[in-house]
C-alpha cells in the first residue's frame, strides 16, 4: 500500500478512479495561500469532522487532482472563466482524459456525503489542453461522473422540464443529450465511477422518494433508464438491486442491492442478447 501524497499545506484527499496507466483522478484540500472562498463555511459539505474534507465548516477549498504512476500529483483548475473556484475529478480513461464538476465551495458538494445536495456546478472535462465546460440541459445543476476511451461521457444535469435531474451523454460531436430520467425518480444518475464502457453501455441508479426502497439499479436501452430488476433471473438472493456502480466491456455490472440478510454487492453477468 502506497500512500498518495496531499497538496502542500493540505490535510485531506480523496481518489476515485485509477485509470490502466496507473494514474488516480481524485480531489484534495487546498492549503491557505490558494484564493478563499468565503461560500466554503456554509457549502453543502456532509456530516463529518469539523474542517475535514467532508466537514461541515470547510475552512479551505478543494481541487481536482490526477495522482500520477510515480505518485506525483498533478493540481487541475476549476472552470475558473465562470468564476468557480472548487472542483472534482471523478473518473479517469487511459488517455489521461479527466471528467466531474465544477463550481463554488457553497454549491458543490464534496463526495460521499453532499454530491447529492449540490444545486449548482458545472460539468467539466479536463484533457491535455485544459479545464472545458460540458454544458447543461438548461437548468443549474450539471455534473459529469464517468468517461470512456472514446471520450464520450456520461452525469447528471437537471431539466427544466421538471425539474428534476436527468442523466446525460456528451460527445464532442453532439453535445450534452438528454438521456431521460426514470418514473417517480427525483434524480436518473449514471453515478461515479465507470458506469459507461467503451461499448457505449451505460448503468446507474435512481432516487425515487416514494420508493421504499429509495431507488433502483438502471441500465440504459438506448435514451431510456430500465429497471435492472426486470433483467435479473431466478434464483437470486436479492430483493431489490438499488445501484449499478460499474460496467465492464464486457457488459459485467457492479453494484450493491438489498437481500434478505441485508445490503450485499453484486455482480451481475450478461447472459444473452436481452
Amino acid at each position: 500500500m502506497t500512500a498518495l501524497p496531499n497538496l502542500p499545506g493540505g490535510n485531506n484527499a480523496n481518489p476515485f478512479w485509477i485509470n490502466n496507466r496507473g494514474q488516480v483522478s481524485g480531489v484534495a484540500e487546498t492549503d491557505n495561500s490558494e484564493p478563499e472562498d468565503p461560500s466554503c463555511s456554509i457549502g453543502p459539505n456532509g456530516p463529518s469532522e469539523p474542517n475535514g474534507l467532508n466537514g461541515p465548516n470547510l475552512k479551505r477549498g478543494f481541487l481536482p487532482v490526477i495522482w500520477e504512476s510515480n505518485g506525483e500529483i498533478q493540481k487541475l483548475s476549476p472552470l475558473v472563466s465562470e468564476g468557480d473556484t472548487v472542483a472534482n475529478a471523478f473518473t479517469i480513461n487511459d488517455h489521461g482524459e479527466a471528467v466531474g464538476n465544477s463550481g463554488l465551495c457553497s454549491t458543490t458538494g464534496l463526495p460521499p456525503f453532499a454530491v447529492s445536495f449540490s444545486t449548482a456546478s458545472h460539468a467539466v472535462l479536463w484533457d491535455k489542453d485544459g479545464v472545458h465546460d460540458l454544458g447543461s440541459l438548461g437548468g443549474a445543476f450539471n455534473g459529469a461522473s464517468s468517461i470512456n476511451n472514446r471520450g464520450d461521457v456520461v452525469g447528471a444535469a437537471q431539466s427544466p422540464t421538471d425539474g428534476t435531474n436527468h442523466a446525460f451523454l456528451w460527445t464532442g460531436q453532439t453535445g450534452m443529450l438528454d438521456y431521460g430520467a426514470f418514473p417517480g425518480a427525483v434524480a436518473t444518475i449514471p453515478g461515479c465511477c465507470h458506469t459507461l464502457n467503451d461499448r457505449g453501455e451505460i448503468v446507474g441508479f435512481s432516487i425515487e422518494p416514494n420508493n421504499p426502497y429509495g431507488g433502483r439499479a438502471l441500465i440504459w436501452k438506448g435514451k431510456e433508464p430500465k429497471d435492472l430488476n426486470d433483467f435479473v433471473r431466478a434464483p437470486s438472493p436479492f430483493v431489490q438491486l438499488l445501484a449499478a456502480t460499474s460496467i465492464s466491456d464486457a457488459g459485467e455490472i457492479t453494484g450493491w442491492g438489498v437481500t434478505t440478510t441485508g445490503v450485499h454487492g453484486f455482480l451481475a453477468t450478461p447472459m444473452g442478447p436481452e
